[in-house]
């Protein structure tokens, strides 16, 4: 729920769960001790001054241990851009924050013992309840509940020609231009076949193995890092691996892609 990496860039946020922690047990002692003073303090101390002075010790400590806490909260609202229309709302969202710290520093601790595989740490949810979070992410989306029987590329005019692979195990670098194609067609309105001999060639480093096999996510990676793939016509298939290995142009990029 509460799981984000980003949350790990600035340092400082590393250790809230801790000061959190240490902000409670620290928090704990002092009520203990100040609860003994009370009710100990004519045998223990019969001078009222000094009396006086280890409880304004005890109220300072809680102070400093308090402002720790508010440090973060004032770092974490400013990292997130949190602002509150009025100070009872703060105050709300104040608490649940602390009891979300408090969760995250339990588990991390029960992590640490090996009860867990992963950490938690605070995101920019920490100030709501696990009930808003589920209303935030239950939207509904009208859905098509009725796909069509079939699809083919070809009648939208996103398939190039028929290509031939031979006798090198390049299916991997086809099946990848194929999928580039399509998506070029469908965002510039051009259809032009690219090159499955530039990933046979240049894409070994990502994974692949030429004509021994390779992954249709391994070759987008590589258009990924080389911001863009050659043209069948400017680098045209031979069915072996060359030494070529050269972008010789660019006519299609590929920034990301979803697996």
């Amino acid at each position: 729920m509460l799981l984000n990496v980003d949350y790990y860039h600035l340092d400082v946020f590393e250790s809230a769960a801790a000061v959190q922690s240490e902000c409670e047990q620290g928090l704990q002692s002092v009520f203990f001790i100040y609860l003994f003073l009370l009710y100990d303090s004519r045998f223990l101390f019969p001078d009222p001054n000094m009396f006086r002075s280890l409880l304004f010790l005890c109220g300072f400590a809680a102070a400093v241990i308090s402002s720790e806490l508010d440090r973060h909260w004032d770092l974490w609202k400013k990292m997130h851009k949190k602002v509150y229309s009025r100070q009872i709302e703060e105050l709300g969202r104040r608490r649940i924050w602390e009891e979300n710290l408090k969760m995250i520093n339990v588990h991390n601790l029960e992590a640490s013992l090996g009860l867990h595989t992963y950490e938690l740490a605070m995101n920019h949810l920490g100030d709501l309840t696990t009930e808003e979070i589920k209303g935030c992410s239950n939207g509904s989306i009208t859905v098509n509940s009725s796909p069509p029987v079939s699809l083919d590329w070809r009648d939208k005019g996103l398939v190039t020609e028929v290509k031939m692979q031979g006798s090198c195990g390049s299916c991997w670098a086809f099946s990848a231009v194929g999928a580039l194609e399509g998506q070029l067609k469908k965002s510039t309105g051009i259809l032009m076949s690219l090159s499955s001999q530039n990933l046979v060639d240049c894409s070994r480093k990502y994974g692949n193995h030429g004509c021994n096999g390779g992954f249709m996510t391994n070759a987008f990676q590589y258009v990924i890092i080389n911001q863009g793939i050659d043209s069948d016509a400017a680098y045209p298939y031979t069915g072996k691996v060359s030494q070529k290995g050269k972008l010789l142009a660019s006519p299609a990029a590929l920034h990301t892609y979803v697996t």
